[in-house]
Order: C-alpha cells, then sequence, then structure tokens
C-alpha cells in the first residue's frame, strides 16, 4: 500500500456522498472566503479538489 487515501475506496466514498454539498457548504461559510483569501475554495468542486489533494499528499 503505497498511499492509503488513494488506496482505501470507502474514504474516498465518503467525499462523493451526498451530504457532502451540505456540509462542505457549512464549513466553508457559504463559500465566502474567497474574495478576502486567495486559496480559500469558491465552490464545492473547488473545496473537494482541495481536500483531495491534501489527502493524496498525507495518504
Amino acid at each position: 500500500m503505497e498511499n492509503f487515501f488513494s488506496d482505501n475506496e470507502h474514504l474516498k466514498f465518503h467525499l462523493s456522498h451526498s451530504l457532502m454539498s451540505k456540509i462542505v457548504k457549512l464549513k466553508e461559510k457559504n463559500y465566502t472566503e474567497f474574495k478576502q483569501y486567495d486559496y480559500a475554495p469558491f465552490d464545492f468542486e473547488d473545496a473537494v479538489d482541495s481536500y483531495e489533494k491534501v489527502l493524496e499528499i498525507i495518504g
């Protein structure tokens, strides 16, 4: 197992779950911080992409 996140489909499932859009919207404060911070996500897809990249790195 080279990367625990990439090799584990059960973990990837959680990021694609239907409730994740509501959870991420709450966590990211309705995507309002992207105007203030250049690294803040501007929508759901951007946030999940960032989460996946971090999880792959720490794998």
